[in-house]
């Protein structure tokens, strides 16, 4: 369904685009002072303080984005969603997200997953089907903390409904 390796030479406005999509579907509000509190090397991020979530847009490959990420999420205390597009086996654009989910012990890491929409309009991140993550966990976007849940799909003609339904919306945000 996706190609992971594709991650690179997307114009940063498309990924800050997506990046907004997700906030606006979500029902977030970013607060850009909260995020210039930090060190300069994570002023990149948007941060969302109902759901204490950090945002950042990549425009290359989200791999390499993990340890900084990783940084602004022990030092904001805070989760994150590294947001990067690349392209679906179809050559649609994809979008994809990583999650860092913050604890006093460490940062844990998941993904890269899809976002999926339910039929009520429900925004997911859900793991792709044909990575190495499918067993990981799925999180809903609402304006509280990520909270790790079960995949909201009934079954499988359900879940590629989601997630074509998802990227049409991204594509559509990006696009208007």
């Amino acid at each position: 369904m996706t190609d992971h390796n594709d991650m690179i030479n997307v114009p940063a406005t498309e990924v800050g685009a997506a990046t907004l999509a997700f906030a606006r579907k979500a029902g977030w509000t970013i607060d850009r002072s909260v995020t210039f509190a930090l060190p300069p090397e994570h002023w990149a991020f948007h941060y969302v303080p109902a759901a204490e979530l950090l945002l950042l847009p990549v425009a290359g490959s989200h791999a390499k984005a993990f340890e900084p990420t990783a940084s602004a999420v022990r030092q904001a205390r805070s989760d994150a969603i590294i947001v990067s597009l690349g392209h679906a086996a179809s050559g649609e654009r994809q979008v994809f997200a990583s999650i860092c989910i913050w604890s006093s012990i460490g940062v844990v890491r998941y993904g890269p997953h899809l976002p999926w929409l339910s039929t009520s309009g429900d925004l997911w991140l859900v793991p792709d089907p044909r990575a190495r993550v499918d067993e990981e966990p799925s999180f809903l976007l609402t304006t509280d903390r990520l909270v790790p849940k079960t995949l909201p799909a009934t079954n499988d003609l359900d879940r590629r409904r989601g997630l074509v339904a998802a990227r049409q919306f991204f594509n559509a945000e990006m696009e208007g």
